[in-house]
């Protein structure tokens, strides 16, 4: 699935990026960019496959052993004084052995083979052994239950478990941090296009007391203070120009894209999330958020995985304190076939067959209970810790998630207060335009009230900016910021 998340739009978006000459730059444009070119999100998802490779590399000590020898050789010596000492005889040897043994995670090992051996002495016997034998060997103390015997395996899957964990907490922090930084340009390009039009009306205005002055009915001082405020305009905008481009590169740096790409993007083409009623609504009720923390927080969930680690350590340290008994079975059947060439008794030509049935108790102390008591302790204290933490961590985090509501509830009522403030400040400005014409009012008066209205509609995105930014990062905070495809944005970002 999470492959899929990666590459689902890689291609689509890489080659708007790569071949459109200008490009506005929606959210979700974004998020898939972020998603497929992010190397930090790559190297996660590497680092992953690696601990993979290690569970495999643990499965070997299960893994069935097969061993196998054939040998064969030829020796010349002198024959025996029964026979003719003055010549020499060859034996010929063939040796066979086939071994097979399995580790299991009951703690059993299992031990079976053939074992074949066939000397032909020239002139004197041909003799054949073959051994045919079974052994087990059960545990009955230490390392005799599947936990225990398969620590490293489930070590393993939990440490699996913890990479996917961090694959998708790495996912998550890398798409808030693009979306904030796209929140970012949204608000400097908000802002510039609001210095564009506060220079519009200082120009406008301008040109209107230069008409007044020139048809004589406003004196030429009167020009002094708009073409001030022109030039104030001037600089803001230079500034404001200045910080739209820094903006634009560090949402590029975010979702990792290259220089000349960047250059491409123009604008944004989506907004701030819209502050509604349906929003406060949902806020005044936190607890649907806090159940989210408990039952989404990757933090969390790692934390409860290393808590497993600890306890899988805690049983496997307090097994090593154990002394060692085993018990063993061994079953063999051993068969002998001897041709022999000459005729004294006993060494006529004979088989013999064998059966061997052996029960056995096998104990050793472990002297060394010193060093696996220390080790017990010390498994016994991480344990501890780490369920401290567990609570403390999840303690804090329920704090911070019920102070950012509050945060983003404030953030709202701010935002509710600010928009009377902007229909006053039009309204004043009105007036002041009206004023002026009667006489009543200076320039200052319109200029100043002109700045006002600025200052409220800068107030205002600023509020959306970070009610947006809140927001997001609540949905990061309850781990509800990516939807179950993975690629999109849980809460719609379009205008209402």
């Amino acid at each position: 699935m999470i492959v899929k998340i990666l590459y689902r739009n890689i291609i689509l978006t890489l080659l708007i990026l790569s071949y459109s000459e200008l490009l506005a730059l929606s959210l979700k444009d974004v998020i898939d960019t972020t998603l497929s070119a992010n190397q930090n999100i790559k190297i996660k998802k590497e680092n992953l496959n690696y601990l993979k490779g290690l569970k495999s590399s643990n499965k070997e000590v299960f893994d069935p052993i097969v061993t196998t020898n054939i040998s064969t050789k030829t020796t010349k010596s002198q024959n025996s004084v029964l026979i003719d000492p003055k010549t020499e005889s060859t034996t010929k040897t063939n040796q066979f052995n086939l071994g097979i043994k399995k580790y299991y995670l009951s703690g059993i090992t299992l031990s079976s083979g053939l074992r074949y051996n066939y000397n032909d002495v020239e002139q004197y016997q041909k003799t054949s052994d073959e051994n045919i034998y079974l052994n087990i060997s059960y545990p009955l103390l230490k390392n005799n239950t599947k936990r225990i015997v398969g620590g490293n395996l489930e070590l393993s899957d939990i440490d699996i478990e913890i990479g996917k964990l961090n694959y998708q907490q790495k996912i998550s922090t890398t798409i808030l941090e693009t979306i904030s930084a796209y929140f970012n340009w949204v608000k400097l390009y908000k802002a510039y296009e609001l210095n564009k039009l506060s220079k519009q009306r200082a120009d406008k205005l301008y040109e209107e007391i230069q008409i007044l002055t020139n048809a004589d009915e406003k004196p030429k001082s009167d020009l002094k203070q708009p073409l001030a405020s022109v030039i104030s305009k001037n600089l803001s905008m230079i500034t404001s120009k200045n910080d739209l481009a820094n903006g634009r590169n560090l949402l590029c740096i975010a979702m990792d894209i290259s220089l000349k790409q960047c250059a491409k993007l123009t604008n944004p083409t989506d907004n701030f999330f819209q502050i509604a009623k349906d929003k406060s609504t949902i806020l005044s009720s936190s607890n649907i958020y806090h159940q989210l923390l408990d039952d989404n927080r990757v933090d969390l969930k790692i934390l409860n995985m290393e808590l497993k680690k600890s306890q899988l350590s805690l049983d496997i340290s307090k097994d090593n304190i154990k002394d060692d008994l085993d018990f063993n079975i061994n079953l063999s059947s051993n068969s002998q076939n001897k041709n022999s060439a000459i005729s004294i008794p006993n060494l006529a030509s004979n088989d013999r067959e064998g059966h061997i049935v052996e029960f056995s108790l096998n104990y050793k102390f472990n002297l060394n209970k010193n060093n696996k008591k220390g080790q017990y302790v010390s498994s016994l204290s991480q344990y501890k810790q780490h369920k401290l933490s567990i609570e403390k961590i999840k303690k804090d985090a329920h704090f911070e998630l019920e102070q950012h509501i509050n945060k983003i509830k404030t953030t709202v009522g701010q935002y509710q207060q600010i928009q009377k403030s902007l229909k006053i400040y039009k309204e004043i400005l009105q007036d002041e335009k009206d004023k002026y014409k009667l006489g009543m009012a200076t320039t200052l008066d319109i200029i100043q009230t002109q700045e006002s209205l600025s200052s409220v509609k800068l107030n205002i995105i600023n509020y959306l900016y970070s009610f947006s930014l809140q927001l997001t990062q609540l949905k990061y905070y309850t781990q509800t910021l990516l939807s179950k495809n993975g690629n999109e944005f849980a809460v719609n970002y379009k205008d209402r």
